[in-house]
């Protein structure tokens, strides 16, 4: 039986589960996450403010109280996919002793 984390409920099914799931982020990360899961989908061009919202649990106001418009979010998300890229490679490139495995390591880590 899957709980929902610090309690004791059974997490729902289908929909309701992935809102549940989602409920446990706070909503500037739910808007990132559910615009990383539809841009996956559908890509920027197809994806609306509507859709973001319906899909993080989050409400019209909270949404622009944290990010001006869409294209701030998509941006933000960007930038914690940078930032999260490079500390992977920032720990690759300080594994192994020789130039060579370092290059390995960063490049696997990139891809």
């Amino acid at each position: 039986m899957e709980t929902i984390p610090g309690r004791r409920e059974r997490l729902p099914k289908g929909e309701d589960r992935r809102q549940a799931e989602m409920l446990e982020h706070d909503p500037p990360e739910r808007i990132l996450i559910a615009l990383a899961e539809l841009l996956a989908e559908g890509g920027y061009k197809d994806t609306t403010v509507e859709h973001i919202l319906k899909r993080s649990v989050v409400s019209r106001s909270s949404f622009y109280r944290i990010f001006p418009n869409r294209e701030a979010a998509l941006l933000a998300l960007l930038d914690d996919f940078q930032q999260g890229l490079r500390g992977r490679l920032a720990e690759a490139a300080a594994e192994g002793n020789e130039w060579s495995s370092r290059v390995i390591a960063v490049l696997r880590a990139f891809l």
